[in-house]
């Protein structure tokens, strides 16, 4: 069974777009590296977004990042 999952971010404001589409498959963990980073404006809003091309599909996804401070 083939899957999707899409990066989405969403600038005050606007709309979400896509930053990445991670493709998976049935029984496989992935783990996407951005590098280099994506930065993320302040204020934005960010999701994991995902099509399965079956039904009862379960899967689970985790954003992990880094807060910085730009001096």
């Amino acid at each position: 069974m083939n899957k999707e999952v899409a990066f989405q971010v969403r600038e005050k404001g606007k709309v979400f777009r896509e930053v990445d589409v991670i493709g998976a498959s049935a029984g496989a963990n992935r783990m996407q590296q951005f590098k280099p980073y994506v930065i993320i404006p302040c204020n934005a809003d960010i999701r994991l977004s995902a099509i399965a091309d079956g039904a009862n599909t379960d899967m689970s996804g985790t954003i992990r990042g880094y807060l910085a401070s730009v001096i």
